[in-house]
């Protein structure tokens, strides 16, 4: 994995979710309530109003009509953010756990392992994938064929092998034709 979200991203993302989920239930209620009233107008027909210390009912005008309608659609409005809120945070909850299989398991990109290893359907555990790639969650796609991820990063290279540094003893990853230590700089080649 070359790249992945980085933990001030994370927060920015969680902070908006909260915020989703605040303004959503307020508007949900705030709206709501003043629509189920104006429903009610209109069910009945007429609205009551004081004037002058007595209780008339008035019929209903057109502006009468709109108001319910409007609440509605706000009310429906704030509804939608609880459920975007709500998605925003399966997301996250997808990305740590997947982000927790591929780095406890670098090498691996199965995404039949991936979803064994979760107890999620093989389509399911895809889909989610995709759509933390698309989101930028993680820098990579799925290989449908293979059924893997693949991230940018990953691109096919030289076959790596682990070779023990002559100059300081540290183990590093050189290619087949040889490497460059990379704590000391000590010319590296692949011992069989």
């Amino acid at each position: 994995m070359k790249k992945q979200l980085q933990p001030v991203t994370i927060r920015r993302e969680g902070t908006r979710r909260r915020v989703l989920r605040i303004v959503g239930w307020f508007g949900l209620v705030f709206w709501g309530m003043i629509a189920m009233v104006g429903i009610a107008d209109m069910i009945r027909g007429y609205k009551t109003a004081e004037v002058n210390g007595e209780t008339v009912e008035k019929a209903l005008e057109a502006v009468d009509y709109a108001a319910p309608i409007v609440c509605a659609a706000l009310a429906v409005l704030h509804g939608w953010m609880l459920v975007s809120a709500r998605r925003a945070k399966q997301r996250m909850e997808d990305f740590r756990l997947f982000s927790a299989f591929f780095s406890t398991q670098p090498e691996e990109k199965s995404i039949s392992r991936l979803a064994a290893s979760l107890n999620r359907p093989l389509d399911a555990t895809m889909k989610q994938m995709q759509a933390l790639c698309k989101r930028g969650y993680f820098d990579g796609y799925i290989d449908y064929r293979q059924q893997c991820v693949r991230f940018y990063g990953d691109a096919p290279g030289p076959q790596m092998k682990v070779a023990c540094c002559p100059g300081c003893g540290a183990k590093t990853a050189i290619a087949d034709q040889g490497g460059v230590c990379r704590y000391c700089g000590s010319p590296l080649s692949h011992l069989p």
